[in-house]
């Protein structure tokens, strides 16, 4: 069994999700993970039934599967580290939000890639006390903000959009998958490896 959350197992699995075909070398060497690492991986993979070898390497045949090994893992209640609902204007919570560099995750991130599912909470990873205190000046409100620290690197899990940075839209993925929101996650599973 290989822990698919810890930091190098990450970075290989994500490497696999993004290509789909692949071989041992190439991901350790794309990767920096130890060959021995990806062999362990690719072996566990082929066990369970979620890669098949193919003619030049290995082929992910089963993506939604591998991605909803994540939550056996991680559970994003658990990295939340304040809650809060205020009545802040909107432009104000944006720069805020943009101020301290937080990264956009879960629905907040997923209405950037897909329209399919809205939700007025605001969800974000970030480890700045400054944020929190920002937050912390508003008044109560009917405005849901909830702030994660992340357990997995965000190296290269985010991007900017529309001034924002946020969460990859695998990242988003996995990360819908790990808060219970798999119904969230379907249409952009669908969309990114419909075959």
């Amino acid at each position: 069994m290989v822990k698919i959350t810890s930091k190098k197992a990450y970075v290989a699995v994500r490497y696999i999700l993004e290509k789909g075909a692949f071989n041992q070398l190439e991901v350790s060497r794309e990767t920096g993970v130890s060959i021995g690492m990806v062999n362990r991986l690719a072996k566990w993979l082929i066990g369970l039934g979620y890669v098949a070898k193919a003619a030049s390497g290995y082929e992910l045949i089963m993506p939604a599967a591998l991605l909803a090994t994540f939550p056996l893992y991680r559970k994003m209640e658990n990295l939340a580290t304040a809650t809060y609902r205020l009545d802040i204007p909107e432009q104000e919570l944006s720069a805020l939000l943009k101020k301290h560099r937080a990264v956009l995750c879960l629905t907040s991130a997923s209405q950037y890639y897909d329209s399919y599912i809205r939700d007025p909470s605001i969800h974000a990873y970030s480890g700045s006390g400054e944020l929190k205190k920002g937050l912390g000046r508003y008044p109560g409100g009917l405005t849901s903000i909830t702030l994660y620290s992340p357990d997995i690197p965000l190296e290269k899990d985010t991007e900017t959009k529309k001034g924002f940075l946020l969460t990859t839209s695998l990242r988003t993925t996995i990360d819908l998958l790990c808060s219970n929101k798999a119904y969230a996650a379907e249409h952009m599973i669908r969309k990114r490896w419909a075959k």
